[in-house]
């Protein structure tokens, strides 16, 4: 096929197997979406080899919002990538670095020379290069004239989508991002406390509320299974293993996440029980309690009457637990950062304050705010 600018996707000839033996896509993929993946799945079509090269400069990423910059990093862009197209043999991800050359429209010069770095300086004759941009085509045609220029979808009326309308509004485009992106933009939201606070009741009320994920306390689990429901047996080994086993249930929950997951109790609340029945620290626990993130924590009171579940065996101790509890918060203050104490005997106002205060926090990151 001759060099030409530019030839529509759709008027490509179908009486042959493979239009190129070599295409290129090129984006920021800031996020990437839907119709950035329906632009790489047609050119994947097209081509015997195709090249998806990501752009990343640090101007453009200062640029962005707090919660952007916080997400939109280099690994977290080549992460989505190589997951989304993992199966994809003939598809090669690589990366080109845009801090050297002036922003669009005013790099051309300089982006050409990255493209054909790509290639080792030389780029294969008949190479595509696939856009939704008719906008490029000049710039191709005077920089980069030995590509073609096909362009996919320039309406965008088959995935009407684009990074920046992402960017502008995360949770009204939130379906058209994939979701090991959706992953890293949830929020993750814990709720602690002391024995019969509530908290799975709450953990679970508010993710069925909003229609999302929730880890359940790995800890009851463990119990329940390992040691007759006594949790009095459990060796400091056994602490160890629910944090471990805890925060890959929490990753799992955040695959699944609905813009934000709830999670039953966390390390620092197994350190706890840990020194309660020990009498002493755990390292191991203590040190992920100590670097553990989450984007809120609800700090459940035991205001409420304290149950008898099978399990709980505290119910005559409650001041001395929730001084132990209260104490090792001043050791952690991770944990205090964000947390927010949900307080009262009233469990409808219990509740009430604190999916407000969850929905105002999702306000907040939609803004583009780093929580």
């Amino acid at each position: 096929m001759t060099t030409q600018h530019h030839v529509l996707f759709k008027d490509l000839p179908e009486d042959i197997e493979y239009n190129f033996e070599n295409g290129l896509v090129v984006g920021k993929f800031a996020p990437i979406t839907f119709g950035h993946i329906n632009l790489i799945h047609k050119a994947a079509t097209a081509c015997r080899k195709l090249t998806v090269a990501m752009c990343y400069d640090d101007k453009f990423l200062s640029q962005q919002s707090p919660r952007d910059q916080k997400v939109l990093t280099y690994k977290n862009r080549m992460r989505w990538l190589k997951t989304v197209f993992a199966d994809f043999d003939h598809i090669n991800i690589v990366s080109i670095d845009e801090t050297n050359i002036p922003a669009y429209p005013n790099g051309w010069a300089g982006y050409a020379e990255l493209v054909r770095g790509i290639y080792g300086g030389k780029i294969p004759e008949g190479t595509a290069i696939f856009s939704s941009e008719i906008a490029y085509d000049n710039g191709y045609k005077t920089h980069l004239p030995e590509l073609n220029h096909v362009v996919v979808d320039n309406d965008r009326t088959e995935v009407p989508i684009s990074a920046t309308m992402v960017r502008n509004d995360l949770y009204k485009y939130w379906d058209l991002i994939p979701s090991c992106v959706r992953k890293d933009y949830a929020l993750k939201v814990c709720v602690i406390g002391t024995e019969s606070s509530g908290k799975t009741t709450l953990v679970r009320s508010m993710a069925k509320l909003l229609g999302t994920s929730w880890v359940e306390e790995y800890g009851r689990e463990y119990c329940m299974n390992v040691v007759g429901a006594d949790e009095r047996l459990l060796t400091s080994s056994d602490y160890e293993k629910i944090a471990f086993t805890h925060k890959t249930e929490e990753e799992k929950a955040m695959a699944r996440a609905n813009k934000v997951t709830f999670i039953d109790s966390n390390a620092f609340v197994t350190e706890f029980y840990h020194r309660l029945y020990e009498g002493k620290p755990n390292p191991v626990v203590s040190n992920i309690a100590l670097n553990e993130e989450y984007d809120l924590i609800l700090y459940m009171s035991d205001d409420t009457t304290w149950v008898d579940d099978g399990l709980r065996v505290n119910g005559e101790n409650r001041e001395d637990t929730k001084k132990l509890f209260n104490d090792m918060l001043e050791e952690f203050p991770n944990q205090k950062e964000k947390m927010v104490l949900i307080s009262g005997k009233n469990i409808r106002v219990r509740h009430q304050k604190a999916i407000e205060k969850v929905k105002a926090v999702l306000q907040y990151h939609n803004a583009g705010e780093q929580v």
